[in-house]
């Protein structure tokens, strides 16, 4: 459904290019959940921004994005906005900034259906009260007359996931949404994001940080780094055997080494990862990797 090909992201400021994302492929099958893993900075979210369109002015991508074979970074913006709710959903990474203040939550969630339905206002009222329920929110009465400010991060999370699938998406695109609720309630999120994509057949990508805790409900994982996708796999083969050494260090199987005081790597295009590795050899220094594996299954790195 999603295919993602040869995906190279710049930055341009006034000094100089950031390479953000290089050549990544990536893609979601109908009804699959992918897990991209990966720390803060190593280009996750550009890949999300990219897929929705989103990508700021100073931007500059190449390669194909292709969704449903309908190439994304070809058609306009008119278009491009026609299928963000609609087509593809999105649940951000900071709930409470996604909604509207001044707006209680029964206005903004019923407003996706009038507006993008063309339902009746009692008629929206209603559908928006279902999907509060869907995402298992209590005192359905009570959060569609509240504001923002009077529910809790995870709520608004829930509320924010509510209007993401509110149209019934193919494709759901979630950018590190439990990154600012307590473990109980990332188990709970995650939970019900895996639950919504059996019951819509939808295509998720689950962007995050926590390699673990996202395994235990995707189908398959891609660990990316320094924005390049560095191993892919099934849950259950990557933790009994990462492959990688920044996947084993993201899984407690490697001591994290000290920093080297040059970065070659960065510098003569070699692996990004070459100066936190301790198994980097010269090549590494030199040169990207090539993918060892195919789009199932795979890694790139030299000391393999």
């Amino acid at each position: 459904m999603l295919q993602i090909v040869n995906l190279t992201v710049y930055y341009h400021t006034l000094k100089r290019a950031v390479l953000a994302v290089d050549r990544l492929n990536l893609s979601v099958k109908h009804g699959e959940f992918l897990g991209l893993i990966g720390e803060s900075g190593s280009g996750k979210s550009t890949v999300a921004k990219a897929v929705l369109g989103l990508l700021p002015a100073e931007s500059r991508l190449s390669g194909s994005i292709l969704y449903k074979n309908q190439s994304l970074e070809m058609i306009s913006r008119t278009d491009m906005e026609k299928l963000r709710g609609a087509e593809i959903g999105f649940v951000p990474q900071q709930a409470v900034a996604a909604l509207n203040p001044v707006r209680t939550i029964g206005s903004q969630l019923s407003e996706v259906f009038r507006l993008r339905a063309g339902a009746g206002k009692k008629d929206a009222w209603r559908m928006s009260a279902d999907m509060l329920d869907c995402v298992r929110i209590r005192n359905v009465d009570r959060v569609l007359h509240a504001y923002p400010h009077e529910l809790s991060g995870g709520m608004c999370q829930r509320v924010v996931l509510a209007m993401a699938i509110a149209l019934r998406p193919s494709l759901l695109l979630a950018d590190e949404p439990t990154t600012s609720v307590d473990a109980c309630l990332r188990v709970e999120l995650l939970s019900e994001i895996s639950t919504q994509q059996k019951v819509g057949n939808m295509g998720v990508l689950f962007i995050s940080h926590d390699l673990a805790l996202v395994g235990r409900y995707a189908d398959r994982l891609a660990v990316m780094y320094g924005g390049c996708i560095v191993e892919k796999d099934t849950p259950e083969e990557m933790f009994a055997n990462p492959k990688h050494p920044y996947t084993r260090l993201l899984l407690g199987k490697e001591g994290e080494p000290e920093l080297a005081e040059q970065s070659p790597a960065l510098s003569n295009g070699g692996c990004a990862f070459a100066q936190r590795c301790r198994y980097a050899v010269r090549a590494c220094y030199q040169g990207q990797p090539n993918w060892k594996g195919d789009e199932i299954s795979g890694v790139a790195c030299f000391s393999l």
